[in-house]
């Protein structure tokens, strides 16, 4: 009998604690401010994504940061898809959603790994003709392979006036991209890149290497206003890297 009334004690009192725990739980979850969601229209608390870091995604439609920054731009007019043939390179189905909201002429999928998209092509060397899309989307792809090269290559399969969308992790702070061929090992690059499968984190001069490949560049950044509103990352930029009309077919 003793031992029965212990062993209740006890669990009144985990069940008290747990009790506590959670009430904590609501009291932080209503104290995070309500955001606004350009890519559903979602107002409302947005959801923590501790395997992101410090992320938030919205609870309706499951976007990240970087997908209501290309949201908003795209709503804001600075890029668009509507009526273009579109290739959009290792696809997020959240920014494959925002595409097709705009009913581009067609929206093609491509990644160099077989089953994971419409098209099986190495960004490095695109197998396909000079001039075949009017928009191409390459959002966090550029930090996983040779960048040059990859560049070279969008300029040539563009039409001219045709756009590339660049997103990429990017540390304003640094005059130079940080690269180091000696880096190697998931632990290391990790360590010195964010991820196991980067090769660099971009800095400043991201600008003149996609310069360098033939484009001339705009910048899409939200003010601290919208920031706040639609709770995306402070500083994070989507760059639009346009293939000027007079540009040779397949000029390096």
């Amino acid at each position: 009998m003793r031992r029965a009334l212990v062993l209740f004690a006890r669990l009144a009192l985990a069940g008290s604690e747990f009790r506590t725990f959670l009430a904590e739980c609501v009291r932080l979850y209503d104290s995070r401010p309500v955001g606004e969601c350009p890519a559903c229209g979602f107002t409302g608390r947005f959801r923590p994504e501790p395997r992101f870091g410090r992320s938030e995604s919205c609870p309706q439609c499951g976007s990240l940061e970087r997908h209501r920054l290309l949201a908003l731009a795209v709503k804001d007019g600075f890029v668009g898809f509507a009526g273009q043939e579109v290739l959009h390179f290792a696809p997020d189905p959240m920014i494959g959603r925002i595409i097709e909201s705009q009913e581009p002429a067609c929206h093609t999928t491509a990644d160099s790994t077989p089953g994971r998209a419409d098209s099986v092509l190495d960004i490095e060397h695109i197998a396909a003709p000079d001039l075949s899309w009017d928009r191409i989307v390459c959002s966090h792809v550029l930090e996983h392979v040779e960048d040059r090269l990859a560049l070279a290559e969008l300029v040539r399969v563009l039409r001219p006036g045709g756009q590339v969308v660049i997103m990429v992790p990017l540390v304003e702070g640094w005059s130079r991209t940080y690269e180091d061929a000696a880096i190697v090992g998931e632990e290391a690059r990790a360590a010195h890149f964010l991820q196991a499968d980067h090769l660099r984190l971009y800095g400043a001069d991201l600008r003149d290497r996609i310069a360098a490949a033939g484009f001339t560049l705009a910048e899409f950044t939200a003010g601290g206003p919208e920031t706040v509103r639609y709770r995306l990352s402070h500083g994070e930029k989507v760059f639009l890297a346009t293939k000027p009309e007079g540009a040779i077919p397949g000029a390096r």
